[in-house]
């Protein structure tokens, strides 16, 4: 098998810096989206707006492409059902509980576990070795977290719930990669990632109808944050982060996590006004540099990012 040249390997490692570093942004500004939609909907029916706005934006983009469903095996029909109910109803729905009781910032903080999460599966689910260069990537991914959360005080048991609900969160979303993974070979295209959320939406709806009443002041703030929420950090990132599970790893595209703390803290501070402590630029620094060195460990044999969208 003929081996990458290490100008290709370069420009491999580039896009999928660049790939990971534009679903960061999409994902950072998502916290503040959901704050300013919650203020006039229940979590739940704002997420069923929103992965609706989410279904019809991949629609879009993937219009072209076809997505065998009645070649697919049953077991492979199994898995998308629940791929959908873990990246389109689980982890939307605790990431809005958990925004309702911390700050935006702190919520997108709590993200930052995904890659743990996802490495610890990798491992138990394809047997991937762990070497030393990505272990000292999440150790940096940690440390940077803790110098973002340090000046952060105690919020009560409301603000406990929420710690514990965003850390599920990410915890699904790291099960919805690698079931994506999973699927690789098996189920291509970006047209996979609308028949995700056409699953996961009437559960949505029900569970929205059911427990709120589906109850929304139709301001012009909601549907902005809805929309921002559906077509931007869910529609397009979603595509984005199945394009990049598929010619890399989970741990990669989770790998967006590091760099959304330091993009949603900004993003307060610009939109509502919260500041920022020096100490917490500092844990976005070392942030950054986790994010380098699990990169650099990308396998020299991968493929680029949309190198096979065809």
């Amino acid at each position: 098998m003929t081996r990458p040249s290490p100008g290709a390997v370069t420009v491999d490692r580039v896009r999928l810096a660049l790939g990971v570093g534009f679903m960061s942004f999409l994902f950072g500004n998502n916290f503040v989206a959901l704050d300013v939609g919650l203020e006039d909907s229940g979590p739940i029916t704002l997420q069923a707006v929103a992965v609706t706005f989410a279904a019809l934006t991949v629609w879009a983009l993937t219009r072209r492409e076809r997505l065998p469903v009645r070649e697919m095996s049953r077991d492979t029909v199994i898995a998308v059902l629940a791929i959908a109910m873990a990246l389109s109803v689980a982890a939307p729905l605790l990431m809005a509980y958990g925004v309702q009781r911390v700050n935006p910032a702190v919520a997108a903080m709590l993200v930052t576990t995904a890659p743990i999460s996802t490495l610890l599966l990798e491992r138990v689910v394809f047997g991937r070795h762990i070497g030393w260069q990505r272990l000292i990537g999440i150790a940096l991914g940690v440390a940077g977290v803790g110098f973002v959360v340090a000046p952060l005080g105690e919020g009560g048991a409301s603000e406990v719930v929420g710690i514990v609900v965003l850390i599920a969160a990410s915890f699904s979303w790291a099960v919805g990669l690698i079931l994506t993974r999973r699927l690789r070979g098996v189920v291509g295209g970006g047209r996979f990632v609308i028949w995700q959320m056409a699953a996961g939406l009437p559960v949505l709806y029900v569970l929205a109808l059911a427990i709120e009443g589906f109850h929304v002041d139709w301001s012009w703030s909601f549907l902005l944050a809805a929309a921002y929420s559906g077509m931007f950090a869910k529609g397009l990132a979603s595509f984005l982060q199945f394009r990049v599970v598929r010619v890399s790893s989970p741990l990669h595209s989770s790998l967006a996590a590091f760099m959304v703390p330091g993009i949603a803290t900004i993003s307060t501070y610009v939109i509502l006004g919260e500041t920022v402590a020096g100490i917490q630029l500092v844990g976005m620094a070392v942030i950054a540099l986790a994010v380098g060195t699990v990169i650099r460990t990308h396998e020299r044999g991968s493929s680029v990012l949309g190198r096979d969208a065809a």
